[in-house]
């Protein structure tokens, strides 16, 4: 967005009042807080918050203590005003300033009644298209609320992973479903999920928030993170998959991410990994075009026990006060890339924000 036009917006946002602070309430789960001003728009996407909080935190989160995940929720209207039309939802690491709401992590999320742009790559390609060999993607604010709430998991448990792995990871986490059989839970990962575009992998390993929102890097970046994931995870008949925890580890303790993902490849070099990624997409494509059942009803499934399962419990609702929203709404004004694409907001970035001053 040009500094004009970005000027005018803001201006015209305030002076408008766009967001309305009163009216909103303040809905209480196991593991959610989440702020909305409807009355029935965000039942879904907390179910799926619950369900996906379940999953992760007996799987690859598990002995973590990612504490309560707090979450606004805005119609489609407003969020594209503060966030922009690219962005599906927004994972900010936390929110600066003297309000109560956020300071350990806020998710941004959408009902998505109105349909995102979609990111284009540098050849005109839409890069952003995925499908899968599930239901869950119909539901594209349930799924863009299993995604954003990985980014908050991963920053949590493992702040010094890269970019490319929170991009990564969340897309891959954003087909998971909880299923039940035989009087027990599952959280199931890994339904089939393509991306239309790659890149080269050691394009990868130090992408900043900043490159990110440019168009060469928008859907290719994700797509490609993500098809590294996926690969390690259900590559060759799940053969790789024991590489997943120590590379993992490897990125959580900060070492560099050529050297972990080579190890993780048995050494092979970058090139061999974008042709090995390339044939891993190609094979992926053709499970979601013809909709094959290849990997199964559950493809990498674990149990959630009962006192672990997702809440389904009726949430407490309270009102929140008006000046606490506006607080929150007048910092969220302050938060840079209002119109660029990088979902996740890492503390180095919110570190920089200047709250702009109450009117």
């Amino acid at each position: 967005m040009k500094k004009a036009f970005a000027v005018s917006v803001f201006v015209g946002l305030f002076a408008s009042g766009c967001a309305s602070f009163e009216g909103w309430n303040q809905v209480e789960t196991k593991n959610i807080t989440l702020y909305t001003n409807t009355d029935s728009q965000y039942k879904e996407t907390l179910r799926q918050l619950e369900n996906t909080y379940a999953s992760l935190s007996v799987s690859f989160f598990k002995g973590k203590d990612i504490g309560k995940v707090e979450v606004l929720f805005m119609d489609d209207t407003d969020f594209i005003e503060y966030f922009g039309n690219f962005r599906k939802g927004a994972a900010l690491a936390s929110v600066p300033g003297d309000g109560t709401i956020g300071k350990n992590g806020l998710l941004v999320l959408r009902p998505h009644s109105q349909p995102t742009n979609p990111s284009v790559g540098a050849d005109g390609v839409s890069a952003s298209t995925f499908a899968a060999g599930t239901g869950s993607l119909n539901n594209a604010a349930g799924t863009s609320a299993k995604e954003m709430l990985t980014h908050l998991f991963i920053q949590r448990a493992m702040p010094k992973v890269p970019l490319w792995f929170h991009e990564g990871f969340s897309a891959y986490v954003s087909t998971s479903e909880v299923r039940g059989g035989n009087g027990q839970t599952f959280g199931c990962f890994g339904f089939p999920l393509t991306g239309e575009v790659m890149m080269p992998v050691a394009s990868l390993w130090d992408t900043t928030f900043e490159q990110y929102g440019k168009p060469e890097y928008r859907g290719w970046f994700q797509a490609t993170a993500m098809t590294l994931v996926d690969f390690v995870m259900h590559a060759d008949n799940n053969k790789h998959r024991s590489a997943m925890g120590q590379m993992v580890n490897d990125l959580a303790a900060g070492m560099p991410s050529s050297s972990v993902v080579a190890a993780a490849f048995d050494g092979a070099n970058e090139k061999a990994i974008d042709e090995l990624l390339q044939v891993h997409r190609q094979n992926v494509s053709q499970i979601v075009v013809s909709a094959a059942p290849v990997r199964g009803q559950c493809p990498f499934g674990v149990v959630i026990p009962k006192e672990l399962a997702p809440d389904e419990s009726p949430p407490k609702i309270t009102a929140r006060s008006a000046a606490d929203i506006e607080g929150l709404f007048r910092v969220l004004s302050s938060f840079p890339a209002k119109d660029e694409y990088p979902p996740y907001y890492p503390p180095e970035v919110v570190a920089k924000v200047k709250v702009r001053a109450k009117s």
